[in-house]
This record gives C-alpha cells, sequence and structure tokens, in this order.
C-alpha cells in the first residue's frame, strides 16, 4: 500500500488505519520532517497491553508527553562519550569469546564444518554485551553456546510479546489476570528477570555509595578520578547516577531536577527496553550482514583487508584491552549502515502530529497519524540509487592514502559511480526527538562484533540459492528460520 498506491511524484498515500484517517510517506525529506516534527504518537491500546506486560508500565516504548521526556533524559544523559569507550573492552571480549567458542567446537568436528542457524548465536553476543555494558555481569552465554536462565527468561517473554499481539483472537493472550497455563510461565519468567536486575541495582547502589564514601575520606584527586572511572563502567551505574541524584563540588549528594523521582521499578523498565532494543535489533542486524557478506564476497574481501589492517598481529588479549577505536573500521561500519538501510529491524514507525505540516502544498492538521514505512523509504530509488545493490561506497570513499577509508561529504557526488547516501532518508534509527537512545552504542557493538567474527572465522550459505525473506514477529522483522549457514575456520 505505502509503495504501489502512493502518488508518483509526492510518495504520499491517505488511507484509512482501522476507523481513523492516516497518511504515509515515502521520500526522504517528508519522513525526515515528520520524525523532527513530532514526538508524539496515539496509543494503541491493545499494543500498550502487551508492552506493559512485556517491558513494564513506563517502557519508553508507551510513554509519551512529559513523562516520556522526564525518563527519555535519564537514559539520554547516561550514554556519555566515556561510557561508550569503556564499553568498547566489553564489547571485544564477547566477540573474541564467541570466536574461540566456535573454534573451539570446529576443532573437534571430522569435517572441520558446523551448519549452525546465526540468528540465535547474534543473539547470545548481544545478550553477553548488554550484561556486560549494562549489568556489569557475565551471562556467559557465548563461552556455553546457550541462553543461560535469566536470557532464556528474557527470550521467552519476547517470543510471547510476538505470539500473544499476533493471536488476539485467543482470550489467554491478552488477559494475563486468569491463570491459565501460559499466563502462569510468562509470571514467572517475568518474575525472575525483574528480580535479577533488582538484585543488580542494589549491588550497584551500594558500589555507588562506597567509592562515594572513599571519595569523600580521600585527598588524592588522581585516586579519586579513577575510581569514578572504573565505577562508570556499566550503563546501569550511570542510569542510577542521572537519575537519582549528582554529584556537588564539595562531594555530597545533591537533588538533581524531576529526574530523581524515577523509581527502581521505573529503571527496571528502563534496562528492560534497553536489553529488547539491544538483544533483537543488534542480533537482526548481525544476521543480515552475515549474509550479505556470503553473498557479496568482493565486499567481505574489502572487509577483510580493512579488519586485518587494523588488528594486524595483535592477540586476542591485546584487542581486549588495548583496541578503544571504531572508526578504524570506516568500510565495515559503511557497511553495517548498508545492511541496515536494506533491512532495517523495525520497517515502521509513525508520529501523531503534534503541530499542523505542511507537505508538497497539503497543510495536515495537528493529530493527523503518520506513518513512516521505513523499509520502502530505504529501499526507494528517489531516496537510494540502485536501492537493490549493497554499496558501501554509498557512506565512504578512499582516503587520500588510497588504502582506507573516510566518511563522504554530501557534496561528494563526482568522485564515484554512485552518489553519497541520504541521510534524510535513512530512518533505520528514526530521528528527531525520539530517534533509537542507543543508536551510537548500537552501530559500536554491530561493527565490532563483526569484525572480530570474520577475522578467524568464515561463514556460507549453506545453499547457495538461499535467499534472506524477512518474518515480521511483532514490532521489528527477523530473517525467516534463523537464517543457517556453515561456519569454518578462515586460514
Amino acid at each position: 500500500m505505502f509503495e504501489e498506491h502512493a502518488d508518483p511524484i509526492t510518495g504520499l498515500c491517505s488511507f484509512w488505519f482501522v476507523h481513523k484517517p492516516a497518511l504515509s510517506v515515502l521520500l526522504g525529506r517528508d519522513a525526515k520532517a515528520v520524525l523532527n516534527g513530532s514526538s508524539s504518537r496515539n496509543a494503541i491500546a491493545f499494543l500498550n497491553l502487551h508492552m506493559e506486560n512485556f517491558l513494564g508500565a513506563k517502557a519508553l516504548t508507551a510513554l509519551m508527553g512529559k513523562e516520556w521526556r522526564l525518563y527519555r533524559s535519564a537514559v539520554h544523559k547516561s550514554f556519555t562519550p566515556g561510557a561508550l569507550q569503556l564499553s568498547q573492552s566489553s564489547i571485544n571480549q564477547v566477540a573474541i569469546t564467541l570466536s574461540k567458542t566456535l573454534l573451539s567446537v570446529l576443532s573437534s568436528e571430522q569435517t572441520n564444518k558446523i551448519e549452525h542457524q546465526v540468528l540465535p548465536l547474534m543473539k547470545m553476543a548481544t545478550m553477553d554485551v548488554f550484561g556486560l555494558v549494562a549489568l556489569n555481569v557475565d551471562f556467559e552465554c557465548c563461552r556455553q553456546l546457550q541462553l543461560t536462565p535469566v536470557a532464556s527468561a528474557f527470550e521467552y517473554l519476547t517470543h510471547e510479546f510476538t505470539r500473544r499481539l499476533t493471536t488476539p483472537w485467543d482470550p489467554t493472550t491478552w488477559l494475563y489476570h486468569i491463570p491459565f497455563p501460559s499466563n502462569r510461565r510468562h509470571k514467572a519468567q517475568r518474575r525472575e528477570i525483574r528480580q535479577f536486575i533488582t538484585e543488580q541495582i542494589a549491588k550497584t547502589r551500594m558500589r555507588i555509595a562506597e567509592a562515594q564514601q572513599q571519595g569523600e575520606g580521600s585527598t588524592d584527586n588522581s585516586s579519586t578520578g579513577r575510581d569514578s572511572e572504573k565505577l562508570n563502567q556499566d550503563l546501569l551505574t550511570n542510569i542510577l547516577k542521572t537519575a537519582r541524584a549528582e554529584v556537588s563540588k564539595d562531594g555530597h549528594f545533591s537533588s538533581a531536577d524531576d529526574v530523581s523521582d524515577i523509581s527502581d521499578e521505573a529503571i527496571i523498565d528502563i534496562l528492560m527496553v534497553l536489553l529488547f532494543g539491544g538483544y533483537d535489533t543488534t542480533s537482526i542486524t548481525l544476521s543480515y550482514a552475515l549474509y550479505l557478506l556470503a553473498s557479496n564476497p568482493d565486499i567481505e574481501a574489502t572487509c577483510l583487508l580493512e579488519v586485518n589492517a587494523v588488528f594486524g598481529n595483535m592477540t586476542d588479549e591485546s584487542i581486549i584491552e588495548k583496541f578503544h577505536d571504531v572508526n578504524q573500521l570506516q568500510y565495515t561500519k559503511a557497511f553495517i549502515l548498508e545492511t541496515l538501510r536494506l533491512f532495517p529491524p523495525a520497517p515502521l514507525t509513525t508520529r501523531t502530529l503534534e503541530k499542523p505540516l505542511e507537505l508538497h502544498g497539503h497543510v495536515f492538521a495537528k493529530g493527523t497519524d503518520i506513518h513512516v514505512p521505513i523499509w520502502s523509504i530505504q529501499r526507494d530509488a528517489r531516496n537510494f540509487p540502485k536501492p537493490m545493490e549493497v554499496k558501501p561506497e554509498r557512506w565512504v570513499r578512499r582516503s587520500a592514502d588510497g588504502f582506507s577509508w573516510e566518511e563522504r561529504p554530501d557534496d561528494d557526488r563526482l568522485a564515484n559511480e554512485i552518489p553519497p547516501a541520504n541521510f534524510d532518508a535513512f530512518c533505520a534509527f528514526s530521528a528527531g526527538a525520539r530517534n533509537c537512545v542507543g543508536r551510537k552504542l548500537a552501530l559500536q557493538e554491530a561493527v565490532t562484533l563483526l569484525a572480530l567474527l570474520i577475522r578467524k572465522i568464515k561463514f556460507r550459505l549453506t545453499d547457495d540459492s538461499y535467499e534472506a525473506k524477512p518474518n515480521l514477529t511483532a514490532v521489528v522483522q527477523q530473517p525467516a528460520g534463523g537464517l543457517p549457514m556453515s561456519i569454518t575456520a578462515r586460514t
């Protein structure tokens, strides 16, 4: 509908969404205008019911207005440049661990090859990254090649969220208070993961208090600075410090702003949303990236040249400790962006206009629901020429040295066979005030995991004629069948 029935010139399409008139856009500049112009969207009661029972009542995805801005501010302030830099070692560690585990399994196989769905593997990796980066806890999924109890609980809740959303005719899916077997299990799994996060919050509070006491009793400013840096290694610490208080100049805690009123239950909801976003979307992106590399050997070869140039003969231990600048992997980053363009995990988003908006001579009133079909926008030739071709060169060009890569400026339109990427039409992380708050960490994680995995391991399609088919599951899409691939050691 968004494509076939849209106006061929403006890309606009009007339609009825259940009982309300709605509009969709297809041109990049229109999508940007909508996303930048409004951070609100009308609530869908059925979706919010399942969202609340999955992620919590204070889930950022469902909140609107002042309350949304309150929680969004707390999370946004937690993703500091320092926190992102300190997260790099944890991401390196997870990538190296998964690589070592797979190589260990390969060495024990007589054929030196295993076949495995890559989506579950990538979910293990992203779950471990979340544990280390957000909670300073190692779930060890990559070490064991299976989801641990807490990770399994979240995976179950994710599947249940999809099942319940897609079977609204079944009353057992939305009558959560009735003790059906599915509801009892849902409640038990939800309680397990939320209790685990509650325990981590309590432990983190103790560490913050202890560090504060040590800081108050110390006159060694350099030591205090090092302790503070170490304390800020996990995202939960940053969220608690941002949400609860700010350290005054004399070392005492003083009330922050209204963010200080955020409850522990709300902080759990915030972490659940971040886990859902990082666990599902990043693992889906990495799975499609491995599929596209296997289908485009020339791009894989270029990625490998860059990866080997950056890491050289560094040992695994050295990489974990010393690799901190993901911007060295510019071509690999461009390839991840191209993967996100072709296979955005969230294929659609919506906005409700907070004020009138003019598009192509038409003024749309406040309150109008506008659908932004990310999938269609990023595959439209008017936004991205040759849209179905995988072209990392949309995002980067060769540096002056002729070997490394650098970002392409907007006016670089003659030096390449394809024009620079249209950032107005790149909506994989949404845009405006309601964009993906963890987009920088997600990109950092995807680039690092991909680079360190292909450095020693080769992923190939089990069937050369295989074509990835997206399967819509709740609010995201993912490759149907988990994307089976053969895995061998890279020589």
